[in-house]
């Protein structure tokens, strides 16, 4: 595995290749791309809970990221893009190279893609940074929480296309397989009772998820005319390993998406229902739904709700059960200078601690005095080019 000075390696070579050769290839055609995502937001919570990776008692400066993508066809059916992610939040500095992937197009309705690809999984998988696509800063906690379970890219080829059934409707899909790697999260656990005070003990891992074998796809039914899209996506992952000493005892997993949304005019209505489901009997659900409205040209009214909820077996009392469970909804107040540029006031009222939890949460669950109500305040602005 590259480690993140390999990485950061990788990525510039590859942006500095493609940026100084797009000058020879524009002398034969205008066949390339440079385009740029970005955010920054300050986030502040109401108690001693933190929020995900973006909001603390203290209140958070550090939030900013930006995606440079690029784009280039040195042949009429083959093209390449290539993504390098900079960001800073709760959990540090990060430098990755997000995806870079050939593209071989026999027509619109067969594509071969090869290389790290995007996951054609979700709404949002495939535009993550691209933060004037969506209402609220911050992705659904599922894409990029605290156990956020969509990676960016897989490692390997796919399929896919998109087929006309008539003059307003096309099925879109997509084949793939590989490997994946899932971002590390943290896992409190109950291992043990002190026996002296006769408490439970906890212990705090660190996990992550890797697995080969990977095979998925995804069917949706969609028509720009009306601004409708539905349907959904399944991943097998056929080997997966972990951390030695893991808690976690996976062998195989599926997961599962199913997503639909009107988009036209001023209005926006999506939902989306994610589970994870492991071998063990473990496993993550999770759904959103929201609506947003835009007003007077410029400005935009945003709301949410999301649940969240791990899944243990039964009878299986290693986690407390407040941090297990999470909803929240969300408001938002959102100033469009431009399409490309956005300022965003969200807010959320979370109630349960899976997403919003402090120092120490699982000791807290336990003496009681864990706040299992949390205010979010997140005030910052979005761009592209």
């Amino acid at each position: 595995m590259l480690g993140p000075r390999r990485w950061r390696t990788c990525a510039i070579a590859l942006l500095a290749t493609l940026a100084f050769s797009s000058g020879s290839i524009a002398q034969e055609a205008p066949r390339y791309s440079l385009q740029g995502f970005g955010g920054w937001a300050y986030g502040q919570t109401d108690n001693d809970n933190y929020f995900g990776s973006s909001a603390s008692p203290d209140g958070v400066w550090n939030n900013y990221y930006f995606a440079l993508n690029v784009g280039a066809r040195p042949m009429e059916k083959l093209s390449v893009r290539a993504q390098a992610f900079w960001g800073d939040d709760l959990r540090g500095q990060r430098t990755n190279l997000d995806y870079v992937f050939a593209e071989y197009t026999q027509s619109s309705s067969l594509k071969l893609r090869v290389g790290k690809v995007l996951v054609p999984f979700g709404l949002y998988s495939e535009t993550y940074d691209v933060g004037t696509l969506r209402p609220f800063y911050l992705l659904p906690q599922f894409y990029a929480g605290t156990f956020g379970l969509i990676p960016k890219a897989y490692l390997g080829g796919g399929v896919t296309g998109a087929p006309r059934l008539s003059d307003s409707w096309e099925l879109q899909y997509d084949a793939f397989g590989g490997a994946i790697e899932f971002e590390p999260f943290f896992l409190d656990r109950v291992t043990g009772v002190d026996p002296g005070t006769g408490l439970p003990q906890f212990t705090r891992t660190q996990e992550q998820i890797l697995a080969s074998d990977m095979l998925g796809g995804r069917l949706l039914l969609v028509s720009p005319e009306h601004g409708i899209d539905f349907g959904g996506s399944v991943i097998h992952l056929g080997s997966v390993n972990v951390p030695e000493g893991s808690p976690l005892e996976i062998a195989s997993a599926n997961l599962y998406n199913l997503r639909a949304q009107y988009q036209k005019g001023p209005l926006a209505v999506r939902g989306e229902y994610f589970r994870g489901n492991a071998d063990s009997g473990e496993g993550v659900e999770s759904y959103y739904a929201e609506a947003s409205y835009r007003f007077l040209k410029k400005w935009q009214l945003a709301a949410q709700y999301e649940h969240s909820e791990i899944l243990l077996q039964e009878g299986d009392n290693s986690v407390p059960d407040t941090l297990r469970r999470s909803k929240s909804w969300g408001l938002a107040l959102n100033f469009w200078a431009s399409p490309e540029f956005v300022l965003k006031l969200n807010g959320y009222a979370v109630d349960g601690n899976m997403l919003a939890r402090p120092d120490d949460a699982a000791l807290a669950a336990v003496f009681g005095t864990i706040d299992k109500t949390t205010g979010v305040l997140m005030l910052g602005a979005q761009f592209s080019f």
